[in-house]
């Protein structure tokens, strides 16, 4: 099974967490889709574009509050469309290939998951979320339904939730409290959702690892037998969950990497270490696994975005490009 895409691996919770603080997001003015569509629009559907792509997020500097979305050709990295926005959140895809944006509409001072076929740049569905500031997301592949970590959705105090809307259609969803700050997650095959974060609340930036088990009323814990730092990107690769880490001391020295992990009974038993070299990766990684490679941001060059072998690491066999400061990435496969 293809991988269901990368939510952003860095939000600015955690970036808060380091710096002392977490506040919410603004967006430029934009136009809005009805809350209640869902029906896809043939008109937005791209009729050029084709193979897997890559969106890569991306604005100017930190500062910019405007978002880029660029879609890339894999593993060309020709840049073949360009979405414009306002403040984006988060990111992710499902297997149909379409792609999910959590964007802030400041005209409608609220958030919205807006649904992009592949390749196409006008959203062809959109769901209005509670007013709470929105991190990373992932789409079941057993269901269709669409998890949305919310920092800020909590039952208490340092505490998020994690937000289910069925089929991935508008209503109220589902929401599990999570008893730390929730930001990256993915699905497996079978429906469970995986997913991390940190104790932000407290200002501690440690890597906290999470599961939440298909039809479970509730999350649980999961305990790795590895060190860890700050949290990362988190991936299905097809057999095992992906969990990128690093960046952060003393808890994790030496380079940034990505564990692949099998989880069972609250326990994380690493299988298999991968560290990309030459360059490597930033230390809080926007990542996707593809095939046998792994598509990543990296150290070497702001903004630059690389491929490496997967799972044996190693250095680089190719730039996919450079953008100014990233803010997530996804591939959408094609069909």
């Amino acid at each position: 099974m293809r991988n269901q895409g990368l939510p952003i691996a860095l939000s600015g919770c955690i970036l808060a967490a380091l710096l002392g603080g977490c506040g919410g997001l603004q967006g430029s003015p934009a136009g809005s889709l009805p809350s209640s569509a869902v029906a896809e629009n043939p008109a937005s559907r791209s009729t050029g574009a084709m193979g897997d792509l890559l969106y890569v997020a991306h604005a100017s500097s930190i500062y910019d509050k405007h978002t880029f979305v660029s879609i890339l050709s894999l593993p060309q990295g020709k840049v073949v469309a360009q979405i414009s926005l306002g403040a984006l959140s988060g990111m992710c895809s499902d297997t149909g290939g379409n792609v999910w944006l959590i964007v802030y509409r400041s005209n409608f001072q609220a958030y919205y998951a807006e649904k992009y076929a592949h390749g196409g740049t006008q959203p062809i569905a959109q769901i209005r979320m509670p007013k709470y500031y929105k991190s990373g997301c992932a789409v079941d592949p057993s269901s269709g339904d669409l998890a949305i970590m919310n920092p800020a959705g909590g039952s208490q105090e340092g505490h998020g939730s994690i937000d289910v809307w069925a089929g991935a259609r508008p209503g109220k969803p589902a929401v599990y409290d999570v008893p730390f700050t929730p930001e990256n997650a993915a699905y497996d095959d079978a429906g469970n959702l995986f997913f991390d974060g940190c104790a932000c609340a407290n200002s501690d930036p440690g890597l906290l690892f999470g599961e939440l088990v298909k039809d479970s009323r509730a999350v649980a814990a999961i305990r790795l037998d590895k060190n860890t730092a700050l949290p990362g990107g988190v991936q299905w690769d097809g057999h095992y969950i992906a969990l990128q880490t690093g960046g952060y001391q003393p808890y994790l020295k030496g380079r940034p990497r990505i564990y692949r992990i099998e989880a069972s009974g609250g326990l994380g038993h690493v299988v298999g270490i991968v560290i990309p070299k030459d360059t490597a990766l930033t230390g809080t990684a926007w990542f996707a696994t593809y095939g046998s490679s792994v598509v990543a941001t990296t150290k070497a060059h702001r903004g630059q975005i690389d491929i490496w072998p997967y799972p044996a690491g190693g250095p680089h066999t190719h730039i996919v490009g450079r953008f100014g400061d990233v803010r997530g990435l996804v591939i959408s496969f094609g069909h």
